[in-house]
């Protein structure tokens, strides 16, 4: 969580347990693992980095993209490449981020679309965080890429491609 967001927070009387909670600070959380990834996360597939901030649903919907490429991969000729996805799925952008720059949310029943600006060196954009709450907490749900496209999509068209082909 941002320095400046928790003294802003505490100027206005809110508990840091609860800023911990706010939709901003989970999606700033989420994207800093990437960022900034720990070294106990290296070969990992990327989803586990940040298995605790996201929901049920996505998670399932993320380790059904795993196991199917595990099944491609063991299907597919040694001498192809199998059908996967070369990149962090969270990320439109085969390059992934560099730099989270802000993020402003917008709360309707249960629901948070957070904007977030995220960077690559001297480029910036917009994407929407879907968040839900889970069990008491706001977990992420959804990513809309500026570029278009989303997350869930990404990974349902992946599944739909059969293996070898």
């Amino acid at each position: 969580m941002g320095v400046r967001l928790i003294i802003i927070l505490l100027f206005l009387g809110i508990k840091v347990a609860d800023a911990a909670e706010m939709p901003e600070s989970v999606v700033e959380v989420f994207y800093e693992r990437f960022i900034h990834p720990s070294k106990t996360d290296s070969g990992k597939p990327y989803f586990e980095s940040v298995t605790d901030l996201v929901s049920s649903g996505l998670l399932a919907s993320l380790k059904a993209q795993h196991e199917y490429e595990r099944k491609c991969v063991l299907l597919g000729s040694p001498e192809e490449k199998p059908h996967m996805l070369d990149q962090n799925p969270f990320f439109f952008a085969p390059d992934g981020i560099k730099a989270f720059l802000g993020a402003k949310s917008m709360l309707s029943d249960g629901t948070s679309k957070v904007d977030v600006v995220l960077g690559y060196d001297d480029l910036t954009w917009h994407d929407i965080v879907v968040l839900r709450r889970e069990k008491g907490r706001w977990l992420v749900d959804n990513i809309f890429w500026g570029s278009g496209g989303s997350l869930s999509a990404r990974l349902s068209s992946f599944m739909e491609v059969p293996c070898g082909t």
